[in-house]
C-alpha cells in the first residue's frame, strides 16, 4: 500500500517545506562541507601531536587555502585546535565520518517529507549541542582559552543554536503531516486494502 493511499483515506496531508525546514536543509549542506573539508583536518591529524604548517604542506586534502583559513582561525580565536588533544580529535572524527553521511540522509528526508528522520534529528541535535558545549567550556576555562571569545562565539554559536531549532521543529510526532492519522484510522485504511 502506498503512503498516498493511506494519507488520502485517513485525511492526513503532507505539509509544504517551512522556512525552518529550508534553514535545516541549508544548514546540513553547509555542515557537510565543513565536515568534509575543515573538521577532517583534526579528525586525521595525530592526537596531541598538533597540526602544523609544515605537516599541512604534505597533505593533498584539503587544499592549501583551507589550511590558510584553518591556521588563521586557530591564531585569532581557537588555538587548541592546533594542539589537537585526543578529545578534540575524537569529536572532530564524528563530523566527517558519522555526521556527514547523516547530513545527506537528513537533507533527503526533509525535502521528501519523511517523518522517520524525526528521532535521528533529535538524537543528532542533542549530540551536537553537547559536543559544542565542550568546545565552549575549553574556550572559556580550558588550558588554552580563546583569545577572542566574540569571534569564537560568532563562529561556533550557530552550532549551539541549531540543535535547539532542530529539536523544536522535530518535537511533534508528525512534523511534516497535517491532520496525522490516529492508529485506528491507519488500521481501518489497511483493512480496506
Amino acid at each position: 500500500m502506498s503512503s498516498t493511499t493511506s494519507t488520502r483515506r485517513t485525511g492526513a496531508s503532507t505539509l509544504p517545506m517551512t522556512g525552518i525546514d529550508k534553514l535545516m536543509v541549508v544548514s546540513f549542506a553547509i555542515f557537510f562541507v565543513i565536515g568534509c573539508v575543515v573538521d577532517y583536518i583534526n579528525a586525521i591529524s595525530p592526537a596531541d601531536g598538533g597540526v602544523t604548517r609544515e605537516t599541512a604542506k604534505l597533505w593533498s586534502w584539503p587544499p592549501p587555502p583551507v589550511f590558510d583559513a584553518y591556521f588563521w582561525w586557530c591564531d585569532i580565536c581557537d588555538p587548541i585546535l592546533q594542539i589537537n588533544p585526543l578529545w578534540i580529535k575524537y569529536l572532530s572524527m564524528l563530523s566527517p565520518f558519522v555526521f556527514c553521511p547523516f547530513y545527506l540522509v537528513a537533507i533527503y528526508a526533509i525535502i521528501k517529507r519523511r517523518e522517520w528522520i524525526r528521532i535521528p534529528i533529535i538524537i543528532y541535535s542533542a549530540i551536537l549541542f553537547i559536543d559544542l558545549s565542550a568546545f565552549f567550556v575549553e574556550a572559556i576555562w580550558g588550558k588554552l582559552p580563546s583569545p577572542n571569545m566574540w569571534i569564537f562565539t560568532a563562529g561556533y554559536g550557530y552550532y549551539q543554536l541549531f540543535p535547539v531549532i532542530a529539536i523544536a521543529r522535530m518535537w511533534h510526532d508528525h512534523p511534516f503531516t497535517k491532520n496525522p492519522p490516529c492508529q485506528a484510522q491507519v488500521v481501518a485504511a489497511l483493512k480496506t486494502e
